[in-house]
């Protein structure tokens, strides 16, 4: 069995030719290339021949990413799977560097790196990232040229739950993982990775190599391009729906403590915290997430928020949800040292009170928090 399969799915084949050639010069030897040319892709092959290389096309039926990408990998042999995507390059070390993570870290589910923009002749790109958000970059030269880097976040819940600030390329992921997790959704148009990234994270750690090993085209034809503003609103969606299993996870992978506190009678000011005792009782940064379920403005003051603070590790995360009227302001205003991951105002229920959804993230100065503080 080959160990190292690189699978890419191609709906054009105008850049598969510098997909090929990044791979020739990589610096091991043993891996494949497994090629999906789907829906109009014209056909390919590589300039010279080459066993490790293997096209299919795809069943008119793949309409979508994610269909195509779960396609590609099933024609795939090894038990480390790397996601090339059709118009980009891996640089020279990468298939080494990877392979040599998930030996040294084999409880892990995925290994990324950093990377670096391009432009569609493989030339630097001056696209850059806010610096506020937490976006930190270094230069490196790289076949005669100085490359901007991006360094790639730590994948703490908060970071994975946004695709802004998740993993990005290269990543990597186990065999054993990506089936255990389902592998890609075939019916997802959009996000097909994030998707996924929120299925791997509770199976293992993200082992982050901190060099860069992938260069990605930005061009006007990229899908996160084309479907900018779709983007957007999804990997919020996605952040509300999993930030809570993704936390959970998280805090167990390390340790950590989940507290639940719940205020049951809403003319009642004192929280009842299940058998995983209060956040008073915690000793500083043993916790790695608290969930609030409050009836009425009274409960959520400063020091109740101050205590969880104090009890959370750095990455932790409060997740809130609050049945009052109070105004989102105010809350936010309770919770100075927290940096806000969402927040979201729900119109009166069926017993006219209106919902406060929101996560706080500890944000404590360990490894950045994606997002501005």
């Amino acid at each position: 069995m080959t160990k190292l399969s690189v699978f890419t799915a191609a709906d054009r084949t105008q850049f598969l030719d510098d997909c090929y050639t990044s791979l020739r010069y990589q610096s091991i030897e043993e891996w494949e290339w497994v090629v999906l040319l789907n829906r109009g892709a014209g056909p390919w092959q590589p300039r010279a021949i080459d066993p490790r290389v293997r096209i299919y096309r795809g069943a008119p039926s793949i309409r979508c990413v994610g269909a195509a990408k779960a396609e590609a990998v099933a024609n795939t042999s090894g038990s480390i799977l790397v996601e090339l995507d059709s118009d980009d390059v891996l640089l020279p070390d990468c298939l080494e560097r990877v392979e040599g993570a998930f030996l040294q870290h084999p409880e892990s589910s995925l290994v990324y790196s950093d990377w670096t923009h391009v432009s569609s002749t493989l030339g630097p790109s001056d696209l850059k990232f806010d610096p506020g958000a937490g976006w930190k970059h270094y230069w490196r030269t790289f076949f005669g040229q100085r490359y901007l880097c991006w360094q790639a976040m730590t994948a703490t819940p908060h970071n994975v739950g946004y695709i802004w600030y998740a993993p990005n390329h290269v990543r990597a992921f186990s065999r054993w993982a990506y089936e255990t997790a389902g592998g890609y959704d075939r019916h997802i148009a959009l996000l097909d990775d994030q998707d996924l990234m929120v299925r791997l994270f509770p199976l293992g750690t993200f082992t982050q190599i901190p060099e860069c090993l992938y260069m990605q085209r930005f061009h006007n034809l990229n899908l996160q391009s084309i479907e900018n503003s779709a983007i957007q609103v999804k990997t919020v969606s996605y952040y509300k729906r999993h930030i809570s299993n993704l936390a959970t996870a998280w805090s167990e992978r390390l340790g950590l403590r989940i507290l639940l506190g719940k205020q049951t009678t809403p003319s009642r000011s004192a929280m009842e915290w299940r058998a995983t005792g209060s956040p008073r009782s915690a000793q500083p940064n043993s916790v790695g997430f608290v969930q609030l379920d409050i009836s009425s403005a009274v409960s959520l003051t400063e020091d109740l928020l101050q205590t969880c603070w104090d009890a959370l590790a750095h990455g932790g995360i409060v997740a809130l949800r609050q049945y009052t009227g109070r105004p989102i302001a105010t809350t936010i205003d309770v919770a100075p040292n927290f940096q806000l991951g969402y927040i979201q105002e729900r119109p009166p229920s069926f017993n006219g009170r209106k919902s406060l959804l929101a996560v706080l993230v500890a944000n404590k100065g360990g490894a950045r928090q994606g997002g501005r503080i």
